[in-house]
């Protein structure tokens, strides 16, 4: 017996590719879609397609998706020929096809929002095209009581006109008339004004929200509003909108609660109470909230319970958790739990300033915020930013999903440098990619603001790092409006997350500040 070995090379066989598309005729603004398949006809994803349009001397660089699908943009009209290729690599074959493609005018179509509108309240008309798209920055003439308007759609494709008319049925007329790409398109129909109103589901919607909010900082208060449909309520008016969804849940009645005009003219107090409100006792509570409303024109500062006198903020919260609850699980709750504490305590304006640069909850204010949505300086915008931003966030709809993608693409795919202060800006971040904590703030809160995130810059001395480095450190926060919370953003460690430092010692620092431009 003796000892042997030898060596083989196994050379990989490529897998076979093909190319197919939707259509060779389509209406502008529908999807030419480019499919990309293996010989088994499963979709090869993730991969570079390369489609010249010949006749017009055009060449698009893109890349098939998940589904092995491309989507290839469409800007001319007439006939289109293609040559539609993907170079392959060190496992797919490559592939070719060729298309002639012809594009005709796209067809519109205008939809008002509904045959009835309350009064006060925006009619929505809304322009699409045969895609079912909407239509952008397009004129629509509006006729309306012997009026003509002309407005233009916004990125839903939307125009609106407020009715501020009396009750009754009105003709509206509303005109598109097209352009070279797309046919004129026509409206005719009637409006009906009626007492403004507001469907359960909304209510219960804003109740959700409502109750979230005050279970994260344990505080109910006149200076709360919701807001439905773009239009903002006082805590007393939706106080009202909430019982009255109440009592017609209870009678099976799926009925539109009418709004109230209120003042919010009332003072919230009472005894302090810990306890199950059951069905019968927040039922009766909501009828009589109703009631009184419609004798007094504001809610009462309390109303006699079971557990005590119930101030009004308290009652508040208990029908918010009731709806929640039915919007859960299509059923009245047998009770539903209240603390005095829910509406009173649990959180000061006035928190220590330490809390301030990491997780912090503030109730949210529109104008204490605003500047938070303001760039300039290190975080002045580029086209870039902005396209990378819109890029990250598309497909996602809260704020906090939003400022996560963000956050870990600049944690991940910005590399951290070393050097000290602001040195790049967020322009220069992003084009170099790489910066310091300074530079990777910069470009958090400027990509943040640029798609509606309130953001702002944190700055502590002797932050203690696990490297033993002691030094000055900036990073960035942004806030939740659903929990009413800052959440730190510190990119500079991938063993960080959004609302969690893990690279330096956050119990040890000082010299605590915030700012919504950073001066160094």
């Amino acid at each position: 017996l003796y000892k042997s070995s030898t060596k083989a090379y196994v050379k990989p066989i490529k897998c076979k590719t093909s190319l197919s598309y939707s259509s060779t005729s389509l209406k502008y603004g529908e999807d030419f879609v480019v499919n990309l398949k293996k010989s088994n006809g499963d979709p090869v994803k993730n991969k570079k397609l390369i489609v010249r349009v010949t006749n017009k001397n055009v060449t698009y660089n893109l890349k098939t998706n998940s589904n092995g699908k491309a989507i290839v943009p469409i800007k001319y009209l007439g006939t289109l020929k293609m040559k539609i290729s993907f170079p392959g690599n060190d496992m797919f074959v490559k592939s070719s096809t060729k298309a002639d493609l012809t594009v005709e005018k796209g067809s519109t179509k205008i939809k008002g929002s509904d045959d009835s509108v309350g009064k006060g309240f925006n009619y929505y008309i809304t322009l699409k095209n045969s895609a079912g798209k909407a239509l952008a920055n397009k004129k629509v003439t509006i006729t309306f009581n012997d009026k003509t308007f002309t407005k233009t759609t916004n990125s839903k494709g939307q125009v609106s006109l407020q009715m501020n008319y009396k009750l009754g049925t009105y003709p509206i007329v509303v005109s598109y008339d097209g352009n070279k790409y797309y046919d004129s398109s026509k409206l005719s129909t009637n409006v009906k004004i009626v007492e403004p109103s507001i469907s359960i589901s909304k209510i219960i919607t804003a109740a959700k929200d409502l109750k979230v909010r005050v279970e994260y900082i344990n505080i109910l208060n006149k200076e709360y509003s919701v807001n439905i449909d773009g239009r903002k309520y006082t805590m007393d008016e939706f106080a009202y909108l909430m019982a009255g969804a109440l009592t017609n849940i209870n009678s099976g009645s799926k009925a539109n609660v009418k709004i109230k005009d209120l003042s919010n003219n009332y003072n919230s107090s009472g005894s302090k109470i810990s306890g199950k409100l059951y069905k019968a006792e927040y039922l009766k509570l909501a009828k009589n909230v109703t009631s009184f409303v419609n004798e007094n024109k504001r809610i009462p500062n309390y109303k006699p319970t079971n557990l005590g006198k119930m101030e009004a903020n308290l009652y508040i919260y208990a029908f918010t958790a009731a709806l929640d609850y039915y919007g859960n699980h299509k059923k009245l709750p047998s009770y539903v739990t209240v603390k005095t504490s829910l509406v009173r305590g649990g959180y000061s304006i006035s928190i220590s300033q330490n809390g301030k640069i990491l997780n912090y909850r503030q109730i949210f204010d529109s104008d204490v915020f605003a500047k938070y949505l303001k760039t300039g300086g290190k975080s002045a915008l580029n086209d870039a930013i902005k396209k990378k931003a819109k890029q990250l966030t598309a497909g996602l709809s809260s704020p906090k999903a939003k400022a996560n993608a963000i956050f870990e693409f600049v944690r991940d795919d910005i590399r951290y440098n070393f050097y000290t202060n602001s040195l790049k800006g967020a322009k220069g971040t992003l084009s170099s990619k790489g910066g310091n904590c300074c530079d990777k703030a910069n470009l958090i809160v400027a990509m943040c603001r640029s798609v509606g995130i309130y953001a702002r810059y944190s700055h502590a001395k002797n932050c203690k790092f696990a490297s033993g480095l002691n030094t000055g450190h900036v990073w960035a926060q942004v806030y939740d409006p659903i929990s009413q919370t800052w959440y730190t953003a510190d990119a500079t460690s991938r063993r960080n997350e959004l609302g969690n430092i893990k690279n330096w010692n956050t119990k040890s620092y000082n010299e605590p500040k915030n700012y919504a431009l950073i001066p160094f």
